[in-house]
């Protein structure tokens, strides 16, 4: 098997299995332990493992990103920050604004809720589609970043009879790490050894680790366990998986060389914590792209997906 990006160094000759510099790990949030059972809000991981069948699914906390929305106040929201319209929508009722970049974003945008005087026209590189868009259906910022940029922009009003919107005046983007604590990817394990674990969604492609560095990239999976799992004290079984100096291989849905503290087995649930859960992806050639799973106090509902863009015109 071919190996990803970092594997001469990530995990090579280090002890596998449960190893000693691996503490009790702390949960983080917005999931909680309560004995054995895992929770996000009131939702038993468990419970909802089992009723997906195995299926993935990203999961998000709707009192976290409510949270999130109350301590930021306006933002304005990358689109690529949250994926379904449904937390779209959210950020839209927050009273957020939304950077578009597209004729399709702008249309994602105002079909999840936000107004047009709360979307910002950004990018770059704006074809005069997208800018004859964005003017005639009232963005309340369009962003230039150059003389001649400018000068096509006023071309375009011009001709359209409209004025164009200011440059400033959209709040401050949110930050790439805005909903790192909202969610997770809960996944199966279909195999698990030593040094090799294989779920059946594909995790973000690891950074290269630079010669030298103090420390391999960490991701940290929950064992998804039943209230029976409790050992005699009482105390969940110590399953945690702690993925350290992992690298890809030639399956992007195979960990290879990581250090593990627990071994899980065919069948178990993990939840990865990953900050980027919620975010929008592209289409995965081997993985069905998991579902978002919104969970709200003790009910949850799978959100609907983002429609994709369409094709680029033949010819």
């Amino acid at each position: 098997m071919v190996e990803g990006p970092g594997a001469d160094d990530a995990g090579r000759g280090e002890p596998a299995g449960h190893d000693a510099d691996v503490g009790p790990q702390v949960v983080a949030p917005p999931f909680r332990r309560e004995g054995a059972r895992l929770l996000l809000d009131e939702v038993d991981l468990f419970e909802l493992a089992s009723a997906l069948q195995g299926r993935p699914a990203f999961l998000a906390s709707d009192a976290a990103l409510a949270a999130v929305f109350a301590e930021l106040g306006a933002r304005t929201l990358p689109l690529g920050l949250l994926a379904p319209p449904a937390l779209l929508k959210l950020a839209a009722d927050a009273g957020w604004w939304a950077a578009v970049g597209s004729v399709h974003e702008l249309d994602v945008a105002l079909a999840a809720g936000f107004e047009p005087s709360r979307c910002a026209a950004v990018g770059r590189v704006k074809d005069d589609g997208f800018v004859m868009d964005a003017l005639t259906r009232g963005v309340g910022a369009l962003a230039v970043h150059d003389a001649d940029e400018a000068a096509n922009t006023e071309r375009i009003a011009a001709l359209l009879g409209l004025a164009v919107p200011p440059a400033e005046g959209a709040p401050p983007l949110a930050s790439d790490d805005a909903f790192a604590a909202c969610g997770g990817l809960l996944a199966s394990v279909l195999r698990c050894t030593d040094d090799e674990l294989w779920i059946d969604a594909p995790l973000p492609e690891p950074a290269p680790r630079a010669s030298g560095a103090a420390a391999a990239p960490v991701l940290d999976a929950l064992a998804v366990t039943s209230e029976e799992a409790l050992d005699a004290d009482g105390a969940p079984p110590a399953r945690e998986v702690v993925l350290r100096g992992w690298s890809r291989g030639a399956r992007p849905d195979v960990v290879r060389h990581a250090r593990l503290s627990g071994c899980p087995s065919r069948g178990d649930a993990l939840v990865i914590v990953l900050p980027d859960a919620l975010a929008a992806r592209p289409l995965d050639p081997v993985h069905v792209t998991p579902d978002v799973v919104l969970v709200h106090g003790h009910l949850w509902r799978p959100l609907e997906r983002r429609e994709l863009p369409p094709p680029p015109p033949e010819g």
